[in-house]
């Protein structure tokens, strides 16, 4: 009889209700040290961002101001392309002279 009035009664929830999953990107990366880091663009500005990178500062050697996809209008960058092709650059070292 104890058995039969066990499973009478059935198993109780929890009064609360249970939270689902959280979504895929829903949820904040813990960030344990922030540094504060200065990096210099080509055309000489600098920006202010934060990281977890402990360096203070960065020269940047190409960004999208030096990029002729991002700035197609700007002949300079297109005169930098042509001239440092590194496919013309190979061609111009392994040119096979006849």
């Amino acid at each position: 009889l104890a058995k039969k009035d066990a499973m009478a009664g059935g198993s109780k929830l929890p009064s609360y209700e249970l939270k689902g999953r959280i979504p895929r990107g829903k949820t904040i990366p813990s960030l344990y040290h922030l540094f504060d880091q200065y990096i210099q663009l080509t055309d000489g500005s600098v920006i202010k961002r934060v990281s977890q990178y402990p360096k203070k500062s960065i020269i940047s050697l190409l960004d999208q101001r030096a990029n002729i996809v991002y700035n197609p209008l700007r002949p300079d960058l297109a005169q930098k392309k042509v001239q440092s092709s590194t496919v013309d650059k190979f061609k111009q070292k392994f040119a096979a002279t006849s």
